[in-house]
């Protein structure tokens, strides 16, 4: 057995306390971090915050960036789980392998993002720990695949960098379809006739995933998915500063799409715990039975 060993700079991460330790994941504070925290926060910088170290004892790897791969792939859940509870990207910046006398054997690195997008704080801080023991395992590369659900987190923080609210609304509606698409095609694999239907109705897969799942959508929707559909079309076609016919902007609308969001992403984690509800700004609620 070899014990491996490899450390990641990460960007934007906010860590509740000095390190935290999650299975062979673990997390550090960098030695400046709350001068860098800030910088995160205050000035909208992707920023280096904190250290991920990996380690795992198993068998010797041909090559030393296969060590990388490996540990690459370990913290992977961690890291989406970490962008979809802070609402922004959490990524790592530069990676190391080092050997059992601390030598550096590998490493390489990729740039940052220039800005940081404005938080959602979907789980707060104190309860970042339970969310992620809670929801990693089910965080695999089979489970990324089937629901897309690495593409539409994607979309969903891309929105939070977006300078008009149509590009925010859309952006988020397309995170939306993403997982509509990925739910009928793993629920219908091999049913060629019954895909086309969903291929010829852009709605009718995100309906579908919508009730299978039975989203409460008129506690965000009152008048139900069609809204959500019009609305869409609304402001695809039209822009937001064409407002609806009575004069009331499109901005409870957006956070209502926002929170519906949200619902799927902790549904489809399975996740049972404190939250935070965007549509209520300051409550603290337990998912699911407050989430309506």
């Amino acid at each position: 057995m070899t014990h491996h060993k490899v450390l990641f700079a990460v960007w934007n991460l906010e860590l509740w306390q000095d390190s935290i330790q999650l299975d062979e994941v673990s997390f550090h504070r960098v030695e400046a971090y709350d001068q860098a925290i800030q910088r995160v926060q205050k000035g909208h910088e992707a920023v280096h915050t904190a250290v991920a170290d990996v380690s795992w004892e198993g068998d010797s790897l041909p090559t030393p960036e296969e060590g990388l791969e490996s540990a690459s792939l370990r913290l992977r859940p961690y890291l989406l789980l970490l962008t979809l509870a802070q609402g922004v990207w959490v990524d790592w910046r530069a990676r190391k392998a080092l050997s059992e006398d601390g030598t550096i054997i590998a490493g390489d690195s990729r740039s940052a993002p220039f800005t940081r997008p404005h938080p959602s704080d979907l789980i707060w801080l104190p309860s970042q720990e339970q969310f992620l023991r809670q929801c990693h395992e089910r965080v695999s590369s089979t489970f990324l695949n089937r629901t897309l659900f690495a593409v539409a987190l994607s979309w969903a923080i891309q929105a939070n960098e977006q300078d008009f609210e149509e590009a925010d609304f859309l952006f988020r509606y397309t995170a939306l379809e993403a997982l509509g698409w990925a739910f009928v095609r793993e629920t219908y694999a091999g049913d060629e006739e019954r895909l086309a239907t969903f291929e010829s109705s852009p709605r009718g897969k995100i309906k579908h995933f919508l009730t299978q799942n039975r989203a409460p959508v008129r506690a965000f929707f009152p008048n139900g998915d069609e809204q959500l559909f019009e609305l869409r079309d609304h402001i695809a076609h039209r822009g937001m500063a064409f407002e609806r016919a009575q004069g009331v902007p499109f901005g409870r609308e957006i956070i209502a799409l926002n929170g519906l969001l949200d619902w799927c992403f902790l549904t489809l984690l399975g996740y049972r715990g404190p939250f935070r509800d965007i549509r209520h700004r300051g409550y603290h609620g337990t998912f699911p039975d407050d989430f309506r």
